[in-house]
């Protein structure tokens, strides 16, 4: 068969894919309807339009763009969202490509001329229409519109997947493109005027077709802006190249033996009216195991090269601003793959002066049901697919990174890319069969003396189907301290120069017959220096594993914190507000934080008429059950009996919503007096007991007149 190509110009705008075919998804089919005296080959102008939605973020669907525009990155190169040039390749029913035409830009009727200024549609969403001249006929087509790349210096007369086999960019060129399968042909018809047209049931799928660009873009997030000053970040390991086309060769269409079934990623729903709306990325990769389709030869670029052992290099490095973007083309990213891509950034932790770099990869963690039918979260690599936003958020730094890039690159991940951030806190985690336990992942301790002993407790299976038990030796090594490649080790600290650890006074054998006797549980056991007279200290501690899995434990050291309280008197002498204090700054891992109030006459209770008590929907926070029991009593389970306190709750979102006051935040508690003398109500001694973090203090609550 004879290729044919024509030349027809066409205009870009911001438009959507219409789904169809398979009731679902875009790859567009049954397009219906019959057409009176069809002439195989007859000329038909196509017009359409496309659309350029903006790039959807991993978790959340992508919304239509703005109106697309030229601007440079932060090394000079140029990006162009607008469409330069716009192709219709058509394969025929047996699935060869049968013709490749150039679109023309604007309508028919009205044409069209560069730049490609898209036209805002209804609610704004910018499209831009383009004609093309195809030709009519009954047999199944698939139509495919790529922009921004000429199909003519690689094509050939073969099937959809070996034609895209050849279609690549390099450097920072950027390419669109979409698949439209019309299981009817391109069906015409005469008007009343005898003017040849394509029917109202071919031309909708040609409306508001959105198309796919073949890169992807990462960036950062920083949460932790008291402790972190983001002053950069960059991703290594990128890709020079990458396809037009996401052919996905791991598709399952519902009808293989079909020459034009679907092997294109599909990134569009149907939705009733004329825009659809984007699939996800779990749809894509997890449901049709789309995995990238990147070159024959992959090629990453090789950013090492700038860097030494020794940091020498390190003020230069092309580091982007925190508020860039970085674009790249898509990566598989899985265990097997070579040179990986990753993150690292840089910053100046706890206002100090030095730059400090830190690692992360494109990982999330994962909720799933092991053998053992234990829950667990495995730790799985982002397969960084095209047309997806990747943002790394930070949430928390406990502590300075690495002194040079090279040695942030050669250290363990940070691993709290994007909505993986919430799982920093899990004390199980696991990767394929092996899994790591720890008893805690972030601690307050306070103290007034140095001395006090802290125990932290791991345990670690390399082989869940196995049911080992730490086969790794159980060995210490120092933050910053070389161990030889083939040498193990469970447990990295800095104790010798850490803000809180003073020594590791017990270690448990490595000896699996003499592990603790707790489930395998092993014990480490810290002397906690003495604390700051102010503020709090941090130290981080790295419980990491043969097996690649790996936990951050942090401890902070601090006195004692204080806090106030106040009661408040009704006129009436029937009510009792009792308000206490709670220092800002406290992070979320601090609560739920738990007072005992105390009446010395016994003489108040929960007043749950008062409109700001609380409700049933907001959880009872504020219900203020009785215990049994003294304020001093630090386990409820063995009480001292004879007395009861009311016991008050501060949950995270109450805390989080309270206003600054002075560098604390108040909490009211409301009662009903039972002796409503006035003397009884002002006399009445009221105690106000802090938890762990207070040092189990207890103060009086001051009358406020």
């Amino acid at each position: 068969m004879k290729m044919k190509t024509r030349h027809i110009l066409a205009l870009l705008a911001g438009c959507l894919l219409m789904l169809a075919g398979c009731a679902d998804r875009y790859d567009v089919g049954a397009n219906g309807g019959t057409s009176t005296n069809m002439v195989e080959g007859t000329p038909v102008v196509i017009d359409f339009n496309v659309n350029l939605p903006s790039i959807s973020s991993t978790t959340t669907t992508r919304a239509m763009s703005p109106a697309p525009v030229v601007w440079y990155d932060q090394y000079g190169n140029k990006h162009d969202d607008r469409i330069q040039d716009i192709w219709a390749l058509v394969f025929d029913e047996n699935g060869l490509l049968y013709e490749i035409v150039q679109c023309e830009p604007g309508s028919y009727e009205s044409g069209g001329s560069k730049p490609y200024t898209p036209t805002a549609g209804e609610d704004s969403l910018y499209y831009t229409p383009f004609h093309v001249v195809l030709h009519a006929t009954s047999k199944p087509r698939a139509v495919h519109l790529v922009a921004n790349y000429d199909p003519t210096k690689n094509a050939t007369t073969n099937t959809e997947s070996a034609v895209f086999g050849k279609f690549e960019t390099n450097d920072t060129a950027e390419a669109y493109w979409q698949r439209i399968y019309l299981d009817k042909g391109i069906q015409i018809e005469e008007d009343e005027n005898g003017v040849i047209k394509a029917t109202d049931s071919t031309l909708q799928y040609f409306q508001y077709v959105p198309l796919v660009r073949n890169y992807l873009k990462v960036n950062i997030r920083n949460s932790d802006t008291e402790g972190l000053e983001l002053l950069g970040f960059y991703v290594f390991n990128r890709p020079t190249s990458g396809t037009v086309a996401p052919y996905n060769s791991n598709a399952t269409p519902e009808d293989p033996t079909n020459p034009l079934a679907n092997y294109f990623a599909v990134y569009y729903n149907k939705v009733k009216d004329k825009y659809p709306t984007v699939r996800t990325y779990e749809e894509i990769v997890k449901e049709q195991n789309y995995l990238c389709n990147e070159p024959t030869e992959i090629i990453v670029k090789n950013d090492l090269s700038d860097i030494d052992s020794t940091g020498s290099k390190d003020y230069k490095f092309p580091f982007v601003n925190p508020d860039s973007t970085i674009y790249m083309y898509e990566r598989n990213i899985d265990k097997t793959t070579s040179y990986p891509s990753f993150i690292v950034f840089k910053g100046i932790y706890g206002g100090g002066k030095d730059t400090t770099y830190y690692k992360a990869d494109f990982v999330y963690q994962e909720k799933e049901v092991d053998s053992q039918n234990d829950t667990v979260y495995v730790t799985k690599n982002y397969h960084l697919i095209r047309d997806f936003a990747y943002t790394l958020n930070i949430t928390k730094v406990h502590g300075p990174g690495m002194k040079t890039i090279y040695e942030a690159i050669n250290s363990p991940a940070m691993n709290n890319f994007s909505s993986s951030t919430v799982t920093k806190e899990l004390t199980n985690i696991a990767s394929d069969t092996a899994r790591l336990f720890v008893s805690f992942t972030d601690e307050l301790f306070t103290a007034t003396d140095a001395g006090t002993i802290v125990e932290l407790k791991y345990k670690h299976i390399p082989n869940t189907s196995e049911d080992s038990i730490n086969i790794v030796a159980n060995k210490m090594k120092s933050r910053g301290e070389t161990v030889a490649d083939n040498e193990d080790y469970v447990v990295m600290i800095g104790a010798e120069n850490g803000e809180c650890i003073a020594e590791v006074v017990e270690l448990s054998d490595k000896d699996i017959s003499k592990v603790d006797e707790n489930d395998g549980y092993r014990t480490i056991k810290f002397k906690l220096k003495a604390p700051p007279e102010d503020g709090i200290a941090s130290q981080t501690i790295t419980i990491s594993s043969s097996t690649g899995l790996a936990r951050e434990i942090t401890i902070e050291l601090s006195r004692p914190m204080t806090f106030k309280a106040k009661k408040y008197v009704g006129e009436a002498n029937d009510t009792v507000t009792v308000a206490f204090s709670v220092p800002t700054g406290l992070s979320q891992r601090r609560f739920p934080l738990v007072y005992k109030i105390h009446s010395s006459n016994r003489n108040i209770y929960p007043n749950v008429q008062h409109p700001d008590f609380g409700t049933e929907e907001e959880g009872n926070v504020k219900k203020m059950p009785v215990v049994v029991g003294s304020v001093t009593d630090k386990d409820s389970d063995n009480p001292t009996y004879g007395d009861y306190y009311f016991q008050r709750t501060i949950t995270w979102e109450e805390y989080s919503s309270a206003k600054n006051q002075n560098g604390f935040k108040w909490f009211n508690c409301y009662f009903s007096v039972v002796d409503k003398d006035i003397d009884e109500a002002y006399k009445d001694e009221i105690t106000v007991t802090g938890g762990q973090y207070f040092g189990y203090n207890t103060v009086k609550a001051v009358l406020v007149e």
